[in-house]
């Protein structure tokens, strides 16, 4: 296993432009050649399974907590936390996501989903009519700001995508991260501000009023903790939402399996998070030396775990690059795993399993445009497309 000793100075993952079939076929090289990999800029990659799913879950070795971050980014921001400041911020936000509070919005979610299709047929952008609109909606109402504002949501949530990495111990990251999450904090602080003077039924009400420790939140760890459940809340179930279309698309068999018979759409939605995760990558810093495949990362040193590529890894999931509905997807690690494990996984995979089965039950064909170029987002970032183009006919 040479291969996997050397410090690889070559080019980074391929850019959108080249297509999805040039990027996982880079992963497929490095999983098999280079499971331990070092950039030119001297960040270490992992790419199996195995790998990937201790780099999430083992924050004694990777931290969330990146070097040098200021303190303030940090406020509230449980993607930069470890326990227990972490476990004691999450158990404040996760009341607005257990099980039966979620199970409680599925009515919400459909009448949301059916108005924003209403009218919509022939060609039009999926992302557009209802991927990006419905999730946003949704999260907006649970947090207690007008869901009227979407687009400005929608907006602040794609220049967080489309802010490309290529040196994560860039300096100047931390001040190109604050301003392009001001728009969206800024907005969000005087919401808990009048929150303050005005209580309401929502979790920034909930958040205001809850204590850590004997001590109240401050305001700009209510509005971090906003500003991640909002972007993150509803990125993901865009990005799975034209996903699961992509997967359709290309795979007839699975899409007539669904059609005939809807109880096959959760394992459709298991697939497609599997198939084309919505969030290719997470990072942390070792905290101590750590040896993998006879490899060692110093502490101290940038890791990425590339999650797109754990979940096809043929280690974890035979025939993985097939999109197979009948598969066991147990092991994906889409939401992460450990103590990171996506807070919104229970919301993302009904949003995902009302909309596919609304567009299956509202339209008797919908298909990918031929005619419109979808556009994706910088791979480094998330696993999706910005458009979905489609071609449909009404039921």
């Amino acid at each position: 296993m040479t291969g996997t000793r050397q410090t690889d100075l070559g080019a980074p993952p391929p850019p959108s432009s080249e297509g999805e079939r040039p990027f996982q076929e880079w992963l497929r090289v490095k999983r098999e050649e280079q499971p331990v990999w070092q950039d030119q800029h001297g960040v270490w990659h992992l790419f199996r399974h195995e790998h990937v799913k201790r780099l999430c879950s083992d924050y004694a070795t990777f931290s969330s907590t990146p070097t040098g971050m200021d303190s303030e980014m940090a406020m509230g921001n449980l993607t930069m936390l470890d326990p227990p400041e972490h476990r004691n911020l999450r158990r404040l936000v996760s009341v607005a996501f257990t099980p039966r509070t979620v199970a409680r919005l599925e009515p919400r979610i459909r009448e949301v989903t059916r108005e924003l299709l209403d009218g919509a047929s022939g060609e039009f952008d999926l992302a557009e009519v209802l991927a990006h609109p419905m999730p946003v909606i949704v999260i907006a109402e649970l947090l207690g700001v007008p869901s009227s504002d979407r687009s400005h949501f929608a907006e602040c949530a794609d220049r967080i995508l489309a802010v490309s990495i290529e040196d994560p111990n860039d300096p100047a990251l931390a001040e190109q991260f604050e301003a392009v999450m001001s728009p969206l904090t800024d907005y969000l602080l005087e919401y808990v501000q009048a929150r303050r003077r005005k209580p309401a039924d929502d979790l920034v009400s909930a958040l205001v009023a809850a204590e850590v420790d004997g001590a109240r939140l401050s305001d700009a760890e209510i509005v971090m903790l906003g500003a991640i459940v909002l972007s993150a809340g509803h990125i993901t179930s865009t990005l799975l939402i034209g996903n699961t279309i992509l997967s359709l698309d290309e795979n007839p068999e699975a899409l007539r399996l669904v059609r005939e018979d809807r109880s096959v759409v959760p394992a459709v939605v298991e697939e497609a998070l599997r198939f084309r995760t919505p969030f290719a990558q997470v990072a942390r810093i070792t905290k101590q030396d750590v040896t993998i495949e006879g490899v060692t990362i110093p502490a101290g040193s940038s890791a990425v775990g590339w999650i797109v590529s754990a979940n096809r890894d043929e280690r974890a999931f035979s025939d993985a690059a097939k999109f197979d509905v009948r598969r066991d997807t147990s092991e994906h690690i889409a939401f992460s795993h450990g103590p990171h494990y996506c807070l919104g996984a229970a919301l993302a995979r009904l949003e995902a399993q009302i909309s596919l089965g609304e567009l299956l039950d509202r339209y008797s064909e919908i298909r990918l445009n031929p005619a419109v170029t979808p556009e994706f987002y910088p791979w480094q970032t998330a696993f999706g497309m910005r458009n979905v183009p489609v071609t449909t006919k009404l039921a």
